[in-house]
């Protein structure tokens, strides 16, 4: 008997592994891209390079399914703030000392357009469950790969730690960040016993992330576990610092070490964020509004510059979300990214707002990922710029892009008990 999508209980992943092909749409066009963006979304945790050829493949489809069928791309709630901060971006690009180098960042933005793939394409339960189970699995596999590169790799150092299947460790360890946030939101608020698979893979998650070394990842992974669990029950927040002093106790002596250094001022790496911080604040201040251009920061750094003691190689960027966007695009790309992301969270507030419209379909869980994927994001951001990473960019847009499609899932259901109507519910109790 087909699943019915109406009932209580969520399908069983069992079921969506067996009856893959039966997830995908009649239209062979339509099932071509479906098909690739499940391969983007697999394949962003292995190969950047083929993520991106195959995210181009879904554009270059879904354009030849838009047309033939006469029909436009369905556009998330998300567009003003988007579009605000690649305006501010060009303007900064407009004012750059070599406009042709910032043409380079600035081709991420075509990453933006998996949120709009996503909103269009995924139109049903089952195909949300089965990219978050191929996404849990797939983290978990270059976690995986991380755990055995620990023990068989030579000279692992600082500088040479695990990093999975990416070409750098602070990649593979914001990606994982990410993860295990979104499978901690899984285990705690998917419905049934199904979602204690989930458990395992964060196992396996949390522990590439202690073992890749990478600091800022684990504030960013404390921060998002803290609020995914207080959204669930904020009592048991009185239990996550025995927790993490449990852990602390019994580390080896290479990783104390490194949680340690996070407050020592003349650690090496806390002593270049500070010369960083001074660097960005005579950057903002030179070129408040505009910055020094895209991708400029490297090149024009020894004229900001106060302290000379660390080596200018380490300025690839400032290692943080919020003084990169100021100093590089100025004051108003940084205000627009902002917008964004407040945007992101006053959505995810109202959704949580009425929770009881999201039990039938069980998705409530996607809500809590995307909440606990933005708090690890800013926490973690603050010591890196993560945000400039594509592996990690299409992590974060995967994740903060499926709460929106489940709701309009939910709200095109002609079922009662679903989130049609949610809106005017929302705007009536407000």
């Amino acid at each position: 008997m087909a699943f019915d999508s109406r009932q209580e209980a969520p399908p069983r992943e069992a079921f969506l592994l067996r009856h893959f092909h039966s997830l995908l749409p009649h239209d062979p066009v339509q099932r071509a891209v479906c098909f690739f963006l499940w391969l983007t979304i697999v394949f962003s945790l292995v190969s950047i390079a083929l993520a991106q050829i195959l995210h181009a493949v879904v554009g270059l489809l879904s354009l030849w399914d838009r047309w033939r069928r006469r029909a436009g791309y369905r556009f998330p709630p998300l567009a003003l703030p988007v579009a605000a901060f690649f305006v501010t971006s060009l303007l900064s690009l407009a004012f750059s000392p070599d406009p042709l180098e910032g043409l380079k960042p600035l081709k991420k933005f075509l990453l933006f357009l998996l949120m709009m793939f996503l909103y269009t394409y995924v139109t049903r339960r089952e195909q949300v469950q089965f990219l978050y189970l191929s996404f849990f699995v797939g983290a978990a596999i270059s976690a995986a790969a991380a755990i055995v590169q620990y023990y068989t790799l030579p000279d692992l150092n600082l500088l040479n730690r695990v990093h999975g299947f990416m070409s750098h460790y602070m990649t593979f360890a914001g990606q994982q960040m990410l993860a295990f946030v979104a499978m901690l939101a899984f285990v705690l608020f998917a419905r049934g016993r199904g979602r204690f698979w989930g458990v395992p893979l964060m196992g396996i998650t949390g522990l590439a992330i202690l073992l890749a070394l990478t600091r800022n990842a684990w504030l960013g992974a404390i921060t998002a576990a803290c609020v995914v669990l207080g959204l669930r029950k904020w009592q048991a927040l009185w239990a996550l610092p025995l927790v993490i002093a449990g852990i602390y106790t019994f580390l080896p002596e290479p990783f104390a070490d490194r949680a340690r250094s996070i407050v020592i001022a003349n650690d090496l790496s806390s002593q270049i964020r500070i010369d960083m911080l001074h660097t960005s604040i005579n950057m903002v201040k030179a070129h408040p509004w505009v910055g020094v251009g895209p991708n400029m920061v490297p090149r024009v750094v020894s004229q900001y510059r106060q302290e000379n003691h660390i080596p200018e190689e380490a300025f690839i960027h400032l290692h943080s979300n919020f003084l990169q966007l100021a100093a590089e695009r100025g004051l108003l790309c940084l205000a627009a990214w902002l917008w964004l992301v407040g945007k992101l969270l006053y959505d995810y507030v109202r959704m949580r707002r009425y929770r009881e419209a999201w039990s039938p379909g069980g998705l409530y869980y996607t809500v809590m990922a995307a909440m606990g994927a933005v708090a690890a994001l800013l926490s973690a951001g603050f010591f890196e710029f993560n945000f400039g990473d594509s592996e990690v960019m299409m992590v974060l847009l995967f994740l903060v892009m499926m709460p929106y499609v489940v709701k309009r899932i939910e709200s095109s259901d002609p079922a009662p008990h679903l989130l049609e109507g949610l809106d005017k519910s929302c705007a009536e109790r407000e």
